[in-house]
């Protein structure tokens, strides 16, 4: 797996991706800390994830269509250096009067991120061979999971003893920084389609656009394992909605923890994602991808079950790790499946319109917990996620075993 990391473009992209995820576990634990112990109200901090994730929605088929169009490192790097300078702009908040302000900042950090997401998985196949994909995306893990090692419990850290505008100053250093090694990538992706000239730009004409982005779903419909793919994201996602808004709660008012405590529990997720990161290799020896999302996703509901009722911090932080390992087994092996078996050239459209899929499901988990959280107990709606992560786990199982069998039946059939 280390081998790939000798290739110097993947090694600038993945060393980017370090940096700039350091910085974003700072802020992912104190922004809803910050947030909530201003307010008061899980659905003051629930507003906020709602506004990030609706960029999600609404620009993520559009954006999908340019990062097919552009060149992939510009838009990366471009989306780098604004999000920097935007957040930038929370220093000012300093009650719950410029509240508005964090909910303006986020619908931009999530407005350019759209651009940010799919160029980035796009581009990682240009970089790397075909055999190496599996390596190089739990390499991605691996930087992702790495920097909740420290980030996570740093961010809790410095909320108590420095402040909220440190974890803000050095988010944004972190997107410079990621800007500049992106932009020392030597090898520059770009898409294979472009526009006939006799059509119109999809830059200047929105049937355009639409039309491309109909082109990338066609290739999801055509193919039942993703088709498959898409139906348990959509299932699975509200149990993370839920999550982010109430699982600030329930570590300070049910477990009695502190924002270090919060911090912790990331960063206990992370080092069972790193785990799971060098072990999805093997684990994928064992199991093929389409039976290890399934596999992983109820091993993960059924933790979840375990952390949201034995009601101990030890116990809910120790947990915390297999969360972390299990998590990969589901997402790595996803993305996985969809890099292998869409064309490149509609890979930012297709990851799009997985984002969007994730989106809307993610978005009536938030939904949910923002406007029941302050009604109904904190520690049902948390079990009920879990519940959710189960089903999603068994539908995986089915539909993409009985994908697998069509397929290979269609195979057989070919050669006969």
């Amino acid at each position: 797996m280390l081998k790939t990391l000798r290739e110097r473009n993947f090694a600038l992209l993945w060393t980017g991706g370090i940096i700039s995820g350091f910085g974003d576990w700072l802020l992912l634990v104190a922004l809803p800390i910050f947030v909530y112990n201003l307010s008061g109200s899980s659905l003051a901090t629930g507003a906020m994830f709602i506004i990030q994730i609706l960029p999600r929605v609404l620009l993520a088929p559009v954006a999908g269509v340019f990062v097919d169009r552009w060149d992939r490192k510009r838009v990366m790097v471009i989306s780098d250096i604004i999000r920097g300078v935007v957040l930038l702009s929370l220093l000012f908040v300093q009650s719950t009067d410029l509240l508005w302000i964090v909910y303006l900042v986020a619908l931009v950090m999530s407005s350019v991120a759209q651009f940010f997401g799919p160029a980035d998985s796009a581009l990682v196949p240009s970089l790397v061979e075909k055999e190496n994909l599996i390596a190089a995306n739990s390499l991605t893990s691996l930087a992702a999971n790495l920097t909740r090692l420290a980030g996570p419990a740093l961010g809790g850290l410095l909320m108590e003893w420095i402040g909220f505008n440190a974890v803000i100053v050095l988010d944004s250093i972190s997107f410079f920084f990621s800007a500049l090694l992106i932009g020392l990538i030597t090898k520059r992706a770009t898409a294979q389609a472009q526009p006939a000239e006799d059509e119109p730009a999809a830059t200047s004409q929105l049937a355009g656009i639409w039309q491309e982005f109909w082109d990338g779903l066609q290739v999801v419909r055509r193919d039942p394992m993703l088709v498959a793919i898409f139906l348990v994201v959509g299932l699975a996602m509200p149990a993370e909605g839920i999550m982010q808004v109430l699982l600030v709660i329930f570590v300070e008012n049910i477990l009695g923890g502190s924002a270090q405590h919060f911090g912790l529990m990331y960063s206990a997720d992370g080092i069972g994602s790193l785990l799971g990161s060098f072990g999805i290799v093997w684990a994928q020896r064992t199991l093929p991808p389409n039976r290890l999302v399934g596999v992983s996703a109820i091993l993960l509901g059924l933790i979840m079950v375990a952390q949201f009722n034995i009601l101990s911090l030890n116990v809910f932080l120790i947990l915390s790790i297999l969360v972390g390992i299990v998590q990969v087994g589901v997402f790595v092996s996803m993305t996985t499946l969809v890099q292998m078996r869409v064309p490149e050239q509609y890979l930012g459209r297709v990851f799009a319109s997985f984002v969007t899929v994730v989106s809307l499901s993610t978005l009536a988990g938030l939904l949910f917990a923002s406007f029941l959280g302050d009604a109904l107990s904190t520690q049902s709606v948390l079990n009920i996620a879990a519940g959710i992560t189960i089903a999603a786990g068994a539908l995986a199982l089915v539909l993409l075993r009985n994908a697998a069998r069509r397929e290979a039946l269609s195979v057989e059939t070919e050669a006969a």
